[in-house]
């Protein structure tokens, strides 16, 4: 759409008014805001809302949908082995806290996008083959993004998890 130029061709899905409306949210949410830098946090939002549309356009097949499924989980699993090697702080009286930056990357944030991850090995796995090994994979991927998440103990991730597990329940 935004790279074809083909504007009047996007679909208004739900998604995507739901992202115009986050976006004009955050917009307006810059009147009150006690930030000191908020338009930084503005363009990231729609930075995200762009490339969220972008991407939507551009998946047509179920194919090319698995493959952003696949890209993802190989960064979020990327991501959980830095947690891991990231380990409990250990630092004077902070010794077996948990893990608060990875990086430069606030570990909240990116627990996040791990547990978003599972949203996507359940898309995989209604989606995909029926093999062993493909099934296999998924539970160890599952299994390790549960690591992470547990390791950066985020609630927010935590919840995350359990909104997934409802969508799988009611789906089922």
């Amino acid at each position: 759409v935004l790279v074809t130029g083909r504007i009047l061709y996007l679909k208004m899905t739900s998604a995507v008014l739901f992202f115009v409306a986050f976006i004009l949210w955050v917009t307006f949410s810059l009147a009150w805001t006690t930030n000191r830098d908020p338009f930084n946090d503005w363009i990231t939002w729609v930075s995200l809302a762009v490339i969220f549309i972008a991407i939507l356009d551009c998946i047509k097949t179920k194919r090319q949908l698995r493959a952003i499924a696949i890209g993802y989980l190989t960064g979020t699993l990327i991501s959980v082995t830095r947690i891991v090697n990231a380990g409990p702080v250990i630092d004077g009286d902070q010794i077996g806290e948990r893990v608060t930056v990875v990086g430069n990357v606030n570990v909240n944030y990116l627990a996040y996008a791990i547990a978003t991850g599972f949203a996507l090995v359940v898309l995989l796995w209604v989606t995909g083959k029926r093999s062993k090994l493909g099934r296999l994979a998924l539970v160890i991927t599952a299994a390790a993004l549960f690591v992470g998440i547990w390791i950066s103990d985020t609630r927010g991730a935590y919840a995350g998890i359990i909104c997934a597990l409802i969508w799988v329940v009611v789906w089922a």
